[in-house]
């Protein structure tokens, strides 16, 4: 939506749904002014931005305040957006998927500072469904097919036992 919305976000916290033009659910956070969220953008002219499209969007730690002191950056990229393209630390699970959303196929990205031969991959609907599994990923990057996927939004899970190492990450399918 461009321009004028005629309604104002709260500045305490507030759900947040986004629907497409069918009426299909495609994305929902649930933000807050207090840690770890950012407390700056809490009616201080600055906005909340996501550090990252790749990041989880659910959790406050992935957002910060904007470099823009007012109104944000409608129609234009976020200020602050740094990617999350270097190593990971042992120990720490960074995941991405690109592209997101996507039509026939996307490839997950598992940054996980170590090596795994045991990975597994849930995805999730937003009832809580699993709806697919993929066993013995041994490879940082897995391609994944929409194959059995309606339109929507996911959730994915990767874990490796072994290495005690999981992490989810935002799934949209057009």
């Amino acid at each position: 939506m461009l321009g004028p919305m005629g309604f104002g976000l709260a500045g305490g916290g507030e759900l947040i749904r986004l629907y497409n033009e069918t009426g299909t659910l495609v994305d929902t956070v649930n933000y807050d002014d207090v840690a770890p969220w950012p407390t700056r953008p809490d009616g201080q002219g600055a906005t909340l931005e996501l550090i990252s499209p790749d990041l989880d969007n659910a959790l406050g730690q992935n957002w910060k305040a904007s470099g823009i002191t007012t109104h944000g950056t409608p129609g234009t990229g976020n200020s602050i957006n740094v990617g999350i393209e270097q190593p990971a630390p042992a120990g720490l699970l960074l995941l991405s998927v690109s592209p997101n959303p996507f039509n026939s196929k996307s490839y997950l990205k598992i940054n996980s500072g170590v090596k795994f031969d045991d990975g597994t991959v849930e995805i999730y609907n937003l009832s809580g469904q699993k709806v697919m599994q993929l066993n013995q990923i041994a490879s940082n990057e897995v391609e994944l097919s929409r194959n059995g996927l309606v339109s929507g939004c996911y959730i994915l899970r990767f874990t490796s036992l072994s290495r005690n190492i999981s992490g989810t990450v935002k799934l949209m399918v057009q």
